[in-house]
């Protein structure tokens, strides 16, 4: 979805943007919907279009905000984590502001969502979210995460460990 709506971006932008709005709208519980795979496609839209990440980015920021658009589905979160790591791993100028906001994620009950949010820590978490992920370290919980163009077995303290890593570092190695 990232690949043709991007190419659509270059094409038509209009048209781009009514995907992108066709997001928004399963998003919002006035569309009734749910909006499964809304988050993720969304993500790698704006991952692979600049234009669209500059005129989205904030938007897709405001489901993880408690005061804006925040998403409290626990299935959902999963997507807008996994796209704020795709967005904070390929374009950390979008997600500059994003640290503050994934970091009551690291503290979930859900696996999942520890896991998702210490990897989309990583390029911008510097030394504010480092005791959080040095707390996660040690969790053993396990998830799959979609990086890559592959599925990984991981757990939630390796991908801690390469978040603390990419602070200290700024890069990361698996």
């Amino acid at each position: 979805m990232g690949l043709v709506v991007s190419r659509l971006a270059d094409e038509n932008i209009e048209s781009a943007r009514v995907v992108m709005r066709r997001f928004m709208w399963n998003l919002n519980e006035e569309s009734g919907g749910i909006g499964w795979g809304c988050p993720e496609a969304m993500g790698e839209c704006l991952v692979r279009s600049e234009r669209l990440a500059d005129e989205y980015g904030c938007v897709f920021l405001s489901y993880l905000h408690p005061e804006r658009n925040f998403i409290d589905h626990p299935a959902l979160q999963e997507g807008v984590l996994w796209g704020a790591g795709r967005l904070s791993h390929a374009r950390p100028a979008t997600m500059a502001d994003a640290a503050e906001l994934l970091a009551p994620f690291l503290e979930s009950p859900e696996a999942a969502l520890r896991g998702l949010a210490a990897w989309a820590c990583g390029p911008l978490a510097g030394a504010r979210l480092a005791p959080a992920l040095e707390k996660l370290e040690k969790d053993n919980a396990s998830l799959l995460l979609y990086r890559e163009g592959r599925l990984d077995a991981c757990t939630v303290g390796e991908l801690a460990a390469q978040a603390l890593r990419w602070t200290r570092t700024g890069s990361v190695e698996r």
